[in-house]
């Protein structure tokens, strides 16, 4: 989960927090091998899931500073959670 500080406004009073967050899908990391280190089990996976692509750490990373470093990311993205799993969630719907 990713948050950004308050920023002094022109005021000089602080203004609130946006706290933005980012609900990854499955990402290759030590913590999600037990899926993709075993044939059936990513099979299985990759099934279920609309995009056939297992997420990277940096791709998070990026789609979250894609969002920042727009002239509008932080009204954007006040009090919201961004979901970036493949359309995982999407496809259950």
């Amino acid at each position: 989960m990713m948050e950004r500080s308050p920023m002094p406004s022109s005021s000089g009073r602080k203004a609130p927090a946006c706290q933005s967050r980012i609900a990854p899908g499955m990402v290759q990391t030590v913590l999600s091998e037990y899926y993709w280190k075993d044939e059936s089990r990513w099979t299985k996976m990759m099934a279920a899931q609309p995009v056939k692509h297992l997420g990277q750490p940096n791709e998070i990373a990026e789609s979250r500073l894609s969002i920042l470093a727009s002239d509008s990311g932080s009204l954007l993205t006040t009090r919201q959670t961004i979901v970036v799993d493949g359309a995982r969630l999407l496809s259950s719907m």
